[in-house]
C-alpha cells in the first residue's frame, strides 16, 4: 500500500496540513549546532577506528568500504546517507536467484561474517555522522527510510494488530517535518524487536515531544542500547 502522497520531484507530502503539530525545538538553530558541534566532535573521536576497520571489509570481501544509499530526509527531500559495507556483492544472477525472497533473508546471505559483527555493534552507521555534519540528519530523530518503507511501512516489521490509515499517516505527515536521526525512541526502545505499531507510535511520540532534555536522554540511553545490542539485527 502506499501511505500518503508524495510531491513531484522531491518526495514530500502534498500541501494537506499536518496533523502533529512540531515544538520548536525540533528545527530551531540550536539544534541544528547541537547537531554540528556533537557529529564533529564524534567523527574525530571515531576517525582513527576507520581505517582499521575499512581493512577488515575489504579483506572479508571486494567491493567499496562505504555505501551510499538514497533515503528520505525532512519534508521528504532524497539524500544519500552513508554506511560502512556490511554486505557482500553479488552478481545479477544471484541477486534473480534470491528474488523469491524476503529482503530480510536476503540480507542474511549476503552479510559478511565481519558484516554482523558492525550490525549487532551498530558500527556500520558510525558514517552517517557525516550526514548529520553536512545537515542531512540530526543526532536525534525518526529512522532514516528509504523511500519504498515510506510508502509501504509494513515491509520494515511485524504487526500484531491492526493499525489505522490514521496512524499511518499521522505518522508519515509527523516524521517528515523533523531531520531523521542517528538515534531515537524507536532505536533505544527495542529496534527491530518492535512490532509496526510500536515503531510508528515512537516515532509520532519524539517529534510531539522533542527537546533538548530528550535528544540528551535518548542518546545516553543509545549508548547503553548499543552497549548491550538490544534489538541489533
Amino acid at each position: 500500500m502506499t501511505v500518503g502522497p508524495r510531491k513531484e520531484g522531491a518526495g514530500a507530502p502534498g500541501a494537506a496540513q499536518a496533523w502533529v503539530s512540531v515544538p520548536r525545538w525540533g528545527n530551531c538553530l540550536v539544534k541544528r549546532c547541537a547537531d554540528l558541534l556533537g557529529s564533529l566532535f564524534l567523527l574525530l573521536i571515531c576517525a582513527p577506528t576507520w581505517p582499521v576497520v575499512a581493512l577488515l571489509i575489504r579483506l572479508e570481501s571486494q567491493g567499496p568500504v562505504f555505501i551510499r544509499q538514497p533515503r528520505a530526509g525532512r519534508l521528504e527531500n532524497p539524500f544519500r546517507i552513508f554506511k560502512f559495507r556490511s554486505m557482500r556483492e553479488v552478481s545479477e544472477a544471484d541477486e534473480q536467484a534470491m528474488a523469491s525472497l524476503t529482503r530480510k533473508v536476503r540480507s542474511a546471505h549476503r552479510t559478511t561474517r565481519f558484516g554482523r559483527v558492525l550490525r549487532r555493534s551498530s558500527l556500520d552507521e558510525v558514517p552517517q555522522l557525516l550526514n548529520v555534519f553536512l545537515g542531512h540528519m540530526s543526532l536525534v530523530g525518526p529512522r532514516p527510510l528509504v523511500f519504498d518503507d515510506l510508502d509501504d511501512p509494513y515491509q520494515v516489521a511485524p504487526v500484531e494488530g491492526e493499525i489505522g490509515h490514521d496512524l499511518l499517516r499521522r505518522w508519515r505527515e509527523a516524521r517528515c517535518q523533523v531531520r531523521p536521526g542517528m538515534t531515537g525512541l524507536w532505536q533505544v526502545s527495542g529496534r527491530s524487536s518492535l512490532p509496526l505499531e510500536g515503531w510508528l507510535q515512537h516515532d509520532v511520540e519524539y517529534v510531539e515531544r522533542c527537546s533538548l532534555a530528550l535528544d540528551l536522554q535518548l542518546l545516553w540511553r543509545t549508548a547503553v542500547v548499543v552497549l548491550k545490542g538490544t534489538g541489533a539485527n
